[in-house]
C-alpha cells in the first residue's frame, strides 16, 4: 500500500557494457504518488525524491544500492521506499 508522503523508487535502466567501455547512465523509476512514476536518470534522483540540493547522500545511496542489487536479482516489479530502504513488492503499491 502507498504511504502518502513518501516515494518510491527502482532501477529502469541501466549502462551498456561491452568490454571495459560503458554507454549511458542508470535510470530510475520515481514514484511519490499513486500511479504516478517519473523516469529520471540517476543524476537527477534527488530532485526527484524532492530533496534539497544540500541534503546529506547516505539515504539516497543506500536506497539506490538496494535497488540495483533487486534489478540484479531480477525483481524489476519491486520499489525501494526512501529513506527507509524497505522493499515493496510492485502489486502491494497499487492495491488499496
Amino acid at each position: 500500500m502507498f504511504i502518502r508522503g513518501n516515494a518510491y523508487l527502482r532501477v529502469a535502466g541501466v549502462p551498456k557494457r561491452w568490454g571495459p567501455l560503458v554507454w549511458g547512465n542508470n535510470v530510475y523509476d520515481v514514484m511519490t504518488s499513486p500511479g504516478v512514476i517519473k523516469t529520471v536518470p540517476a543524476k537527477r534522483l534527488d530532485e526527484a525524491l524532492g530533496l534539497d540540493p544540500g541534503a546529506a547522500q547516505n539515504d539516497v545511496q543506500h536506497c539506490q544500492q538496494t535497488a540495483q542489487r533487486l534489478y540484479r536479482e531480477g525483481r524489476h516489479e519491486d520499489w525501494v521506499e526512501y529513506s527507509t530502504t524497505i522493499v515493496v513488492p510492485g502489486r502491494s503499491l497499487t492495491e488499496y
